[in-house]
């Protein structure tokens, strides 16, 4: 039986601490719930928004209209490779056995790290430390350095959220890119991921276990840890001609170009841009996400006006009637 809740303040579930009030709210922990909730909201004509652990999202300061989702289907088990939905897509080489886990959507990124370290399996340590849950990993392919979550991705299950149904989807389904997945359609619920992980050694699990710690000891030295959405801008693209260069490589990272403009220095009381790092926008309490886009604006122009570059936004907007115009341009 589904609960729904009316009129909910939905700024407690975003990493900036800013928006409105959600028109409808719900948890959904099963399957059978998913479905009660899509024709609840098919039936009232209402849009549906997910929302996984508010890390990389910007809502309205007008709110969302609709139906806002929450998965709570916080789950990790291990599969095996003979199951029929991925057998066909993953052969093991003898040199590198792998352990397969499917790990629901709702999952802590931090929590399933653990979870598969605990059953002696490596690699996804790699995103020690990035907030969100384990939806918004595969939704986002998140990125650290050179590690990105669709290297250890098999499939997943998803739900169609026109008719509800539940299936199985290869991989190539999901058309990985850069902070980009098929999900971005808004067309499926993703209900779980199944990834490929090395079996390690007892040495390999011990080594792989300092290495989370000192990934967190090293992301909390140089980003900010709360009332942000991290990174707001994409790096550049690499068919960009205007990018600068070093060492004759192109420099793609927006963080440079931001560093330059003195985007360090933005300011509006609402919110600040981080002193840790040039690509990442901070709320004071009592901050808008008004402000926030007043101050993406402002960056965003600076940096068009001395480079030419349009810098991309890598956050997602939620409940806005009409996006910004920086929003849609993209060199």
């Amino acid at each position: 039986m589904i609960f729904v809740e009316k009129r909910v303040k939905i700024s407690d579930f975003s990493w900036f601490k800013t928006g409105g009030i959600a028109s409808f709210f719900s948890y959904i922990q099963t399957v059978e719930e998913a479905n009660e909730i899509l024709v609840f909201a098919k039936n009232n004509s209402m849009p549906i928004t997910i929302i996984g652990g508010g890390a990389n999202i910007l809502i309205s300061d007008e709110g969302i209209d609709g139906m806002v989702i929450i998965l709570r289907n916080a789950f990790i088990r291990q599969r095996n490779i003979i199951d029929k939905e991925f057998s066909d897509n993953f052969v093991e080489t003898d040199n590198e056995k792998k352990n397969f886990f499917e790990i629901g959507a709702g999952m802590a990124i931090d929590d399933a790290i653990l979870g598969v370290l605990a059953m002696d399996s490596i690699g996804l340590e790699e995103f020690s430390g990035i907030p969100g849950t384990i939806g918004g990993a595969v939704y986002m392919n998140i990125h650290y350095f050179n590690f990105l979550f669709s290297d250890y991705v098999v499939g997943g299950y998803v739900i169609d959220i026109l008719d509800g149904s539940f299936s199985y989807k290869s991989k190539e389904w999901f058309n990985f890119g850069y902070d980009y997945s098929t999900l971005h359609e808004k067309k499926y619920i993703l209900w779980s991921v199944v990834v490929a992980l090395k079996r390690g050694s007892l040495e390999d699990v011990w080594y792989a276990r300092g290495r989370a710690v000192e990934i967190k000891r090293h992301r909390a030295a140089r980003y900010p840890r709360e009332r942000t959405c991290g990174c707001f801008f994409k790096n550049v693209s690499e068919k960009n001609e205007k990018c600068s260069m070093k060492n004759g490589k192109k420099i793609l990272a927006a963080g440079f170009y931001l560093e330059r403009i003195g985007a360090k220095e933005f300011d509006n009381g609402g919110a600040f841009i981080s002193e840790k790092h040039a690509n990442m926008i901070v709320t004071r309490p009592g901050g808008k996400s008004n402000d926030i886009l007043d101050l993406a604006k402002r960056s965003f122009d600076a940096v068009y006006a001395k480079y030419g570059i349009f810098l991309d936004v890598e956050c997602e907007l939620l409940g806005f009637s009409q996006l910004p115009e920086f929003y849609e341009k993209k060199i």
